[in-house]
């Protein structure tokens, strides 16, 4: 059984055949810095580049054996809580929630046409916003006029889901008890943190859009609104101009104001160091105190969980973090911290640090087969 998982984004083009029955992974490949704004000529190209490659391996002699292709796409609104088999009612309503998802969606269709010209099978579509669709009203809605969320459908979404739902899986299945309550903190270039619980979401730190929560890599996080007014009012800053700063020059990169990777951050030169550590610790607390209020929601937490590029990698941040939460009684191995041990938690500790690395095409396979079986 072959799937082939699709994840097209703005810049890049990732492409994996995968069995989902037997967690086997024959092909991963991507291809990166693609420009902005070009045609749909250049998707094309890429992808059939990436499935070249592909067959060059031997793995399969035709593209008649893949049996699904499944794609990513980051926005479904309401709607979406499960995998859809893509036809025209199905791409228009992607298209129609890329007013939610802008540097998302629109993207994620240039992959499905491309792909649909190239692999003659059922094809699917896999949201991001999926597995938070358990998120309870308390917890999704904003304090704005109701009206708001009833016509216009604003409130919290939450992102990163294909991701959180591998970890909930993964997690469930370390431990050996579906009823873990847990925090997945999903830290990379983008960053949100889940609360899950019996492997559903009960909170996202990602809000309306992937610009909530923490602090990222360009993204600002979550910030006071108020000071968009006053943007606008008293440095006469357009929108557009804000919503550019906030998506692409805020974050690590704004608050240090010369990299926006931790891994730059973590090695400044002498010049560096007093801006790199600004941002770094900015970065550990915020994380930290999104844990506390995740905390909340759950009302007991069994283990943490790291997850995503820095998560999975950096050591030095995970101990950051750690560090604030010892009124969990969180307590570190700092020994199987600096390997990226797969629990990472001292013996003594209250709960447990888990790391466990993520695989979204492998999930948006899984979510695929039992959607179809």
């Amino acid at each position: 059984m072959y799937f082939l998982a699709v994840n097209c984004g703005s810049s890049s083009i990732k492409v994996s055949l995968v069995n989902p029955v037997t967690n086997e992974i024959y092909f991963d490949d991507k291809v990166e810095r693609l420009e902005k704004n070009q045609s749909s000529e250049i998707y094309e190209k890429s992808l059939a580049l990436l499935i070249d490659k592909m067959m060059q391996i031997g793995i399969i002699k035709s593209l008649d054996q893949v049996n699904f292709v499944c794609h990513r796409v980051v926005h479904g609104g309401e709607k979406y809580e499960r995998p859809a088999l893509i036809n025209r009612r199905v791409k228009t309503d992607i298209k129609n929630l890329s007013d939610l998802a802008p540097l998302h969606n629109p993207y994620n269709l240039e992959g499905i046409n491309a792909a649909e010209k190239l692999v003659k099978c059922p094809h699917y579509a896999i949201f991001d916003t999926a597995f938070h669709s358990t998120i309870p009203e308390e917890n999704y809605l904003y304090a704005l006029p109701y009206y708001l969320y009833k016509k216009h459908a604003v409130r919290k979404y939450g992102f990163h889901g294909i991701s959180h739902n591998y970890i909930a899986n993964k997690t469930i299945e370390i431990l050996k008890n579906k009823r873990v309550r847990f925090i997945s903190c999903h830290l990379g270039s983008g960053c949100s943190l889940t609360a899950i619980a019996n492997g559903q979401s009960l909170d996202c730190s990602m809000g309306f859009t992937p610009l909530e929560g923490v602090p990222m890599s360009t993204r600002s996080g979550s910030i006071d609104a108020a000071i968009i007014f006053y943007l606008q009012r008293k440095l006469k800053m357009p929108i557009a101009e804000i919503e550019d700063m906030l998506f692409h020059k805020s974050g690590l990169l704004g608050l240090s104001e010369y990299a926006s990777d931790m891994r730059d951050l973590l090695k400044p030169n002498r010049s560096e160091k007093v801006a790199a550590e600004r941002a770094v610790n900015f970065f550990v607390l915020k994380v930290a105190r999104m844990i506390f209020s995740q905390f909340a929601v759950l009302g007991k937490l069994d283990a943490i969980v790291f997850t995503a590029g820095m998560g999975e990698d950096s050591a030095e941040i995970r101990r950051r973090i750690c560090e604030h939460l010892a009124p969990l009684g969180v307590k570190l191995d700092e020994a199987r911290n600096e390997i990226n041990s797969l629990q990472i938690s001292s013996k003594s500790s209250l709960i447990k640090v888990l790391v466990i690395p993520t695989n979204e095409s492998m999930q948006m396979a899984k979510s695929t087969y039992e959607y179809v079986k």
